[in-house]
């Protein structure tokens, strides 16, 4: 029988973002917007770099100018910093079960390695232009979450040559910036308050989930 095109290229998207790990990696969020915003050829790419990153080796993706390479790009580093993060997720997740999440400077210790599984991506262009160029698409677009929601990641530019339109994210800025908050001793005690109250009650909310799994167990 004849399939219709649409459901075709449906459950060809389908199968693409599963090889990827599906929803349980990427979130429904992201696989919906993923599909719509996507062609085959772009969904691909993305798929194929994202399956073999550190795994050494290369994925080239060519094409005409205007076809998209750029925002597949993003899709892709999108994708990455999402498999990442919830890597990340699941290692808080083990450490709140655990006994560990409630004994001091061993939960400090376990913390410490949780974080560790934070998304760390680099990226490099043969430019300087190449390299603002993927920033601002992704200042501009942000990343998409597991939900469907945007989100703006964490960014560094280092290297010089950079425009004035990435300023704010270039490491340069970002350490004078941190020096002169460091000279504002009445802001840097606000932040030092405020980062203790933070660990207060993350390690308050570890306790608090700790404590209902083990009452869902029983």
């Amino acid at each position: 029988d004849d399939v219709d095109p649409s459901v075709k290229e449906k459950l060809a998207k389908k199968a693409i973002l599963s090889s990827m790990g599906g929803t349980s990696a990427l979130g429904k969020g992201f696989s919906e917007y993923a599909s719509r915003k996507f062609n085959l050829s772009q969904l691909g790419a993305i798929s194929s770099s994202a399956q073999e990153y550190g795994d050494g080796g290369f994925t080239l993706i060519k094409g005409p100018p205007g076809t998209g390479k750029t925002t597949t790009l993003c899709a892709l580093l999108n994708a990455l910093h999402i498999r990442q993060m919830n890597q990340y997720f699941q290692e808080v997740r083990k450490l709140a079960e655990s006994y560990d999440a409630v004994v001091g400077k061993r939960a400090s210790l376990s913390l410490s390695g949780a974080t560790k599984k934070r998304p760390r991506i680099l990226v490099c262009a043969p430019s300087n232009a190449a390299v603002d160029n993927v920033i601002l698409k992704i200042m501009e677009d942000g990343f998409v979450d597991g939900n469907g929601c945007r989100y703006n990641p964490s960014i560094a530019r280092i290297g010089r040559g950079q425009s004035a339109s990435v300023k704010d994210v270039c490491l340069e800025e970002k350490v004078e910036s941190y020096i002169s908050d460091a000279m504002d001793l009445t802001k840097l005690d606000n932040t030092i308050e405020g980062f203790k109250a933070e660990c207060r009650r993350i390690h308050s909310d570890i306790t608090k989930l700790r404590q209902r799994m083990n009452a869902i167990r029983k």
